[in-house]
């Protein structure tokens, strides 16, 4: 497996697992985990 870190908008603090979201310039993902950090998985093959 790849991790990849990045920043994204304080907006993202909303986000609720499950939801699938766009990240400008990488692709889809679905969001896991909202704390400090985001975590997400990459969502295309």
């Amino acid at each position: 497996a790849t991790v990849t870190e990045g920043i994204a908008e304080k907006k993202c603090k909303d986000l609720k697992p499950n939801d699938i979201v766009q990240f400008e310039r990488f692709g889809f993902v679905r969001i896991d985990k909202v704390n400090v950090k985001i975590i997400a998985y990459y969502a295309h093959k």
